[in-house]
């Protein structure tokens, strides 16, 4: 079994190292690398002397007591030579030799994956814009990945699981630790909706450096990283400068000059990272790719929500401007009014609403026509199309078309 041979010489190495990049480079396995240890001169050149010693010496005794344990634990193991091995990861420096996780790891290749971090200490303003910006995130078909810390972590995490979507934990230190204390349930959701990773075996106790190693993992199993709201010196601001080693795409949430726990935002915006002004902010950077997945998911999300009632914006704002009726006495039964060819017109909509479905009104059509008539981008004509259709107001048609 190969996981056996990898557990053993990520023991010796330590995680993190610049000498799995060797590893790999020089195309051997820890196979290989254990089997022959006293003829693998070249590999040895420039390393230290311990480590040498260690590479030569060890057995694999602490990495079968290690490999049961996370059977027991019911811990899966994925090492550089599996299929599965997340793609993002394999030209990562240094490169992880193996993960540890639970959960669903195919999930770790999901294409449309963000990344979002935060500080631990945050604003409440900048709680809710983790909680909400992830739910969109997730309307979208994006799966959030974070770092299960308290704080803008565990806002970013719950949001994405309360809209039914994929959140993804990696974590700074084994997965049968309880840290932190205060996220045990939403460790546990996560494993069981999504994914829990970490670099970390078993048995591995949190230290402050391993943080920073972990950060490499977070910011380069997604397409780019959203720092919510982070203070200045925050570990957010490192897995940011992750993301720029790895050529990911960074972003962040505007804040203002006396929000102490967003300073860090606002020197990432004066370097040049992406402000996001709105979902969109992000959205519209992979649309061009992932459109067609991103109108998949927002129709998916379409079902889920009327099966559970939920109100769009519009609805709500439709809903505070209707005044309450008061209740009739009489019973009498009023003659019911001819159907009309068309939901009425809402009062009070909002216009580009209102444009869209007189528009409509014509004849039906394709999304892309639409979108050209009036004059507003495909991902946002198409968020305005789904509430338009929870609303009863719009029809979609196979197609990508859409009519009153």
């Amino acid at each position: 079994m190969n996981q056996l041979y990898w557990i053993w010489l990520q023991q010796i190495l330590g995680c993190g190292s610049p000498v799995a990049d060797r590893v790999v480079k020089q195309g051997l396995s820890a196979k290989e690398l254990y089997e022959n240890r006293e003829q693998q001169l070249p590999f040895y050149e420039g390393l230290e002397a311990d480590l040498v010693k260690k590479l030569k010496e060890s057995s694999l005794e602490q990495a079968e007591a290690l490999l049961r344990r996370c059977q027991k634990l019911g811990i899966w193991v994925m090492t550089i030579e599996d299929e599965d091995y997340p793609e993002r990861l394999r030209n990562i420096c240094p490169l992880p030799l193996l993960l540890y996780g639970k959960g669903e790891r195919s999930l770790l290749n999901r294409k449309l994956l963000i990344t979002m971090v935060g500080s631990r200490e945050c604003s409440k303003a900048g709680a809710h814009m983790a909680y909400d910006l992830a739910q969109d995130m997730v309307q979208y078909g994006f799966g959030v990945v974070s770092g299960l810390a308290m704080g803008i972590d565990s806002y970013c995490h719950t949001g994405a699981l309360e809209m039914g979507g994929l959140t993804i934990g990696v974590a700074a230190c084994g997965l049968d630790r309880n840290y932190p204390t205060g996220n045990t349930e939403l460790r546990r959701r996560i494993a069981e909706k999504g994914v829990l990773v970490s670099e970390y075996p078993p048995g591995m106790p949190v230290y402050p450096g391993n943080f920073h190693v972990r950060n490499r993992i977070l910011s380069a199993l997604s397409l780019g990283t959203i720092v919510v709201e982070a203070r200045r010196g925050s570990g957010a601001l490192i897995t940011a400068d992750h993301a720029l080693e790895q050529g990911r795409d960074v972003f962040a949430v505007p804040t203002h000059l006396y929000n102490h726990c967003g300073m860090g935002n606002l020197q990432l915006l004066a370097q040049g990272a992406t402000p996001v002004i709105s979902p969109e902010s992000v959205v519209e950077e992979y649309s061009a790719i992932y459109g067609d997945t991103m109108s998949t998911a927002i129709q998916s999300r379409l079902a889920i929500r009327r099966e559970r009632g939920w109100k769009t914006k519009l609805q709500q704002e439709r809903d505070a401007l209707t005044p309450v009726q008061p209740e009739k006495k009489h019973t009498k039964k009023t003659p019911a009014k001819p159907k009309e060819e068309f939901s009425p017109i809402p009062e009070g909509l909002d216009p580009s609403y209102e444009k869209i479905l007189h528009i409509l009104e014509e004849k039906p059509l394709h999304a892309e026509e639409l979108a050209s008539r009036c004059g507003m981008e495909m991902q946002e004509l198409l968020v305005m199309l789904s509430e338009l259709e929870i609303d009863g107001l719009v029809k979609a048609y196979p197609g990508k078309q859409f009519g009153r």
